[in-house]
């Protein structure tokens, strides 16, 4: 079975932690959310309710069912080994929506400038399309047309192919964090999903090591996950949590500075907490500032193309005045 969808995560999310935080056994709740839910979702949920009433956990049944996000089942394990499920589901409803709100805000600033863009591909095309039956040689429209719709198809065959089935690998994000703005966005996103579990992990009494394993491995990050180990390895040997985020090498020292003054202070599940707003909040404002960019640069290809245009036109027809003269 297919993943669920964001909605459909985000909905069941909010039910499930309504109804625990109300003080529904989960069996109970799970029958709840089913007969509310429709489609894949309401599948899913009487398969959760099916294993656990045949004895699984529900981090077990959330794995069994297959689909549920490995994010969503990592952290579920934590809030229901530390006896806080119904936090760590609503917590969940939130990250969610935090995601879906980010890609909305995405889809809204990206979409005029490349109708912008298509439209002034058109433009240029059925310009030289009517140049070329006045017995002018602007340019080839079809190649203009070519070009000008096949690069961008190409980009997005690019990224659905071969870079979304890649988003987990290593070598990928380890380029990424070094690429200005990209990088921005990306350790953002990871700094923010290391700290919500930290402060899940904390809440839940669960052991440090075992937390920061967890919590870099569920970053959905290749360069966070590969580096876990060692910071694991960095408790067990009796170094302090600072110590060993730095022995990982992936953590700012922004942000091993605010967690040593926390750790001092014994404040680490606060200042996790916060963490977690503010890398979301760096996270927002970078994919904003990105896309203002990538729409400044449709606007400049536009305008690219535009004067490129204007400029062969331009030439065409001294071409053809200057030959007039001549004769």
């Amino acid at each position: 079975m297919a993943k669920l969808s964001m909605n459909q995560l985000i909905n069941f999310s909010e039910q499930l932690a309504t109804m625990l935080e109300a003080g529904l056994p989960l069996s109970r709740a799970l029958e709840v959310s089913g007969r509310q839910a429709r489609g894949r979702a309401a599948v899913a949920v009487r398969t959760l309710r099916g294993l656990i009433e045949k004895g699984a956990t529900f981090t077990d049944a959330l794995e069994q069912s297959g689909v549920f996000p490995d994010f969503y089942v990592r952290l579920a394990e934590v809030g229901e080994s530390g006896g806080a499920l119904d936090r760590v589901i609503a917590d969940l409803a939130d990250f969610y929506s935090f995601k879906r709100s980010l890609r909305r805000d995405f889809i809204s600033r990206i979409v005029f400038p490349v109708l912008q863009y298509v439209f002034a591909v058109a433009v240029v095309t059925a310009a030289l399309f009517i140049l070329r039956h006045l017995g002018s040689d602007a340019g080839n429209p079809a190649w203009v047309a070519g070009v000008g719709y096949g690069l961008p198809a190409a980009l997005v065959l690019v990224y659905y192919g071969l870079l979304k089935p890649l988003a987990g690998a290593r070598p990928l994000h380890e380029v990424a964090l070094r690429v200005p703005m990209i990088r921005e966005i990306v350790l953002s996103l990871a700094l923010a999903r290391f700290s919500r579990v930290m402060h899940l992990t904390f809440e839940a009494g669960m052991p440090i090591a075992e937390g920061v394993e967890r919590a870099m491995q569920v970053t959905e990050n290749g360069a966070f996950a590969a580096r876990a180990g060692r910071a694991r390895r960095a408790i067990d040997a009796g170094r302090p949590l600072t110590g060993a985020l730095q022995e990982a090498r992936v953590f700012p020292a922004e942000f091993t500075d605010v967690v040593q003054v926390a750790e001092e202070a014994g404040k680490l599940s606060e200042r996790f907490a916060w963490l977690t707003e503010h890398y979301t909040d760096r996270a927002r404002f970078a994919m904003r500032a990105f896309v203002s960019v990538l729409s400044r640069l449709v606007w400049v290809l536009v305008a690219v193309v535009m004067v490129i245009f204007i400029f062969r036109m331009f030439t065409t027809y001294r071409g053809a005045i200057e030959g007039s003269l001549g004769r």
